[in-house]
């Protein structure tokens, strides 16, 4: 059923011409306790990975949003 309805509602949100991309890596769970950064502020490593995903562009600014 949910399914059903993602499909219904979504030719209001997604632009048919980006379906099938771009897509870029998002880091949804990404603050600072998440990241270590060097003696030079350079980001050098990056922790607790599980809510990585490959998002379209557009969805970007939704996950700064929800923050």
């Amino acid at each position: 059923m949910i399914k059903t309805l993602l499909r219904g509602l979504s030719h209001n949100y997604i632009i048919r011409e980006q379906r099938n991309g771009p897509f870029q890596l998002q880091f949804t769970d990404f603050h600072a306790t998440n990241v270590f950064v060097d003696d030079e502020w350079n980001v050098s490593r990056l922790v607790v990975l599980k809510w990585v995903c490959s998002l379209p562009i557009k969805m970007r600014a939704v996950v700064g949003a929800l923050a």
